[in-house]
């Protein structure tokens, strides 16, 4: 019994002594990341701009890995088919809904009308995240020109259609 008080004890005053006195929880930031874009198509109709996106995709393959077996005393070399998992990353075109976005240039200043439409046009190179606001914290890293597009936290993402084909050359 007094084993297991002064075990009790112990353990006690060791969780005291662990915890920190000022615990505190991390910051919660409102744009938790940040991905620099090149707008494509925009399309002012349907409220849409269409961007390439880098995404780290899995591929399943079944390789034969030579396993060097004794034999009756003799060593040889045969292939035993494994199956490995590799990592590649693909770039996919996607179509964000713009219409109901936030835009911001560089020194935190959120656009509209014309500026808006001016800033966001094809070619255009923006920097996307998610959110209803941007963290201050971000823009004290962004020149002024810079432009910011807040999308809703579920953005309205979907593949965008294929490339038409070129026409015909008449001959």
């Amino acid at each position: 019994m007094k084993h297991a008080l002064r075990f009790l004890i112990g353990v006690w005053v060791l969780a005291l002594v662990a915890r920190p006195a000022d615990a505190q929880e991390p910051p919660k930031m409102s744009t938790p990341h940040l991905s620099a874009m090149t707008l494509g198509k925009v399309d002012r109709n349907a409220g849409t701009a269409a961007v390439e996106i880098f995404e780290t995709v899995p591929i399943t393959k079944s390789v034969n890995v030579p396993v060097i077996v004794t034999v009756d005393g003799m060593k040889k070399t045969v292939y035993e088919p494994r199956t490995v998992t590799e990592y590649t990353t693909v770039v996919k075109q996607v179509v964000l809904s713009i219409e109901d976005a936030r835009v911001f240039t560089g020194d935190g200043k959120e656009l509209s009308g014309d500026a808006r439409r001016d800033a966001l046009k094809q070619g255009a190179v923006v920097l996307t995240g998610t959110g209803e606001a941007a963290d201050p914290k971000w823009f004290k890293l962004l020149k002024p020109d810079a432009v910011l597009l807040l999308t809703s936290p579920r953005p309205a993402a979907r593949p965008a259609p294929p490339p038409t084909p070129p026409a015909p050359k008449p001959e």
